[in-house]
């Protein structure tokens, strides 16, 4: 695959995770390799990969991980998950890794669960506790503080007539010092004002940073338009 430096290179494991990406430059130099580790649940599906790049140190080559990326999957009740938790019950919760991970992927879970529910209800106040005091990005904006969400979804709830926002389950990835993490999933909308109706679909991120005060929402953009409304 060509990219903007270089040409990647993927290698999978057996099970078709990917396994090995190198970057090669136009000489078919080295430029990067990363690699990537899994744990798995139950079923056999990764519930955490971590992403490392490969430094040499010393006279060793070394994994410097650089990010940790969790899937929360449920799955349907049927006879092969029912003989699952009889034969080892302790494995059954569907996620292997560390608990410091395991609390702060429920806590993200949660906060992006109450900040749709804030938006649905246009209950501006409970909303805006999600945002931290200065934002990374808002959209096109760049650098901005809380102000500027607040104005604009206060111009957006009080010309909508009706809002309506479903979201597909995020993927979630928490950087390695559990500090931020970065929250894509599909969006879809329906707005109507002054008797006018209007749905789309996107691709939105949310950046998210842990505070004294829980995770915060510190960049909000679309990354991707699905369907245009």
């Amino acid at each position: 695959i060509n990219s903007r430096v270089g040409e990647e290179e993927y290698a999978h494991d057996e099970q078709g995770n990917l396994k090995e990406m190198t970057l090669r430059g136009s000489n078919n130099e080295i430029l990067r390799r990363e690699v990537y580790a899994y744990e798995y649940d139950a079923i056999g599906n990764w519930v955490k990969m971590i992403t490392s790049t490969l430094t040499y140190e010393e006279g060793k080559v070394t994994q410097q991980p650089t990010e940790v990326t969790y899937r929360n999957i449920a799955y349907y009740f049927d006879q092969a998950i029912a003989d699952i938790v009889k034969s080892n019950p302790s494995k059954t919760d569907g996620f292997s890794g560390g608990q410091s991970g395991k609390e702060n992927l429920a806590s993200l879970r949660g906060s992006f669960d109450a900040w749709l529910v804030a938006t649905n209800a246009r209950d501006l106040e409970s909303l805006m506790k999600f945002y931290s005091l200065k934002m990374d990005a808002f959209y096109r904006a760049r650098d901005v503080s809380q102000d500027v969400v607040r104005a604009d979804r206060t111009r957006i709830f009080q010309r909508a007539e009706a809002i309506e926002v479903r979201a597909g389950a995020p993927e979630i990835v928490i950087s390695p010092d559990g500090r931020t993490a970065s929250m894509l999933f599909s969006k879809e909308y329906f707005m109507k004002v002054n008797g006018r109706e209007r749905r789309g679909k996107v691709l939105q991120q949310l950046g998210w940073q842990l505070t004294g005060e829980g995770w915060k929402i510190v960049s909000e953009r679309d990354i991707k338009v699905l369907v245009k409304g």
